[in-house]
């Protein structure tokens, strides 16, 4: 695949809403945790009023209660849901901003290590990771020029042994020098990068790290465990929620709904005039 193909694959990524790996991870995550808060937000905001609903008793603190969980009811889940899909929507745009830088990282490092030193990072100004993007193509410049240098270097070393393997006459020993020089820069060159540790416990102090970590419990929850523990808890406060938040409704309605005829039964009628006739002399 060429650098243009690269590109227009980049493009096309880049235009998804949600980017496969990270981003799919962090958003999943993120909006199931979402969702567990906001049900544990409308069950503090309407358990009580629920509660007492359900517990039974007629008196005109409960039709107050009654009046106030109907007009909730009314104004709570259309605000809250919109509430909910733009935090979703915020999450995803801000979390593409990071997925994005990502993804053309992990195609840059594919092309480095297939011996690609053209790749450039190239991430957007919007984007996050701009420094750090910033900061690999200095890294890949430096690595681009030390190999540029040693390529030069070995090559006119092996112009030099292909002209003195050319001639019949002897060499002479500037010329024998002036090839050690060479040969000599070009190693110089290759020393600058650092393959093999010159401590050999240095070498065995990740690998032992490794095995440490790994030995050691971690309590962090996959995406798949994260998700299944938030819906098992949804369902289940669904399941107990949902009965009698509907039961203290419908309590709700016929006890607002009484209570006004109560009201309207208990007025007094207007009195009619009484007209009592006049006493004479």
């Amino acid at each position: 695949m060429g650098t243009a193909s690269r590109e227009t694959a980049v493009t096309q990524k880049r235009k998804r809403i949600i980017v496969e790996g990270f981003q799919a991870r962090f958003v999943a995550t993120e909006v199931a945790w979402l969702a567990v808060c906001f049900a544990l937000f409308v069950a503090v905001l309407t358990g009580p009023l629920v509660w007492q609903m359900n517990a039974g008793s007629a008196s005109a603190q409960d039709l107050t209660r009654a009046t106030t969980l109907l007009q909730l009811n009314d104004r709570l889940w259309i605000p809250l849901l919109a509430l909910f899909l733009g935090v979703t929507w915020t999450l995803v745009r801000l979390s593409h901003r990071v997925a994005g830088p990502l993804y053309r990282f992990r195609q840059v490092f594919a092309q480095v290590a297939a011996g690609d030193l053209r790749a450039r990072v190239r991430v957007r100004e919007r984007d996050y990771l701009v420094s750090e993007g910033e900061a690999f193509d200095g890294m890949i410049g430096a690595v681009r020029e030390r190999v540029r240098r040693a390529q030069a270097s070995a090559a006119a070393v092996q112009s030099a042994l292909g002209e003195l393997s050319g001639r019949t006459a002897k060499a002479s020993p500037a010329r024998i020098a002036a090839i050690a020089a060479r040969a000599a820069e070009t190693e110089a060159i290759l020393a600058e990068f650092l393959v093999v540790p010159d401590d050999p416990e240095a070498a065995a102090a990740p690998a032992t790290a490794a095995a440490t970590g790994r030995a050691r419990p971690r309590l962090e929850l996959s995406v798949a465990q994260t998700l299944a523990v938030a819906l098992l808890f949804l369902i289940a406060l669904a399941a107990v929620a949902v009965p009698a938040y509907t039961a203290a409704l419908d309590h709700a309605r016929v006890m607002r709904s009484g209570g006004h005829r109560t009201v309207a039964a208990a007025a007094p009628a207007p009195a009619s005039p009484i007209v009592r006739p006049g006493r004479k002399d």
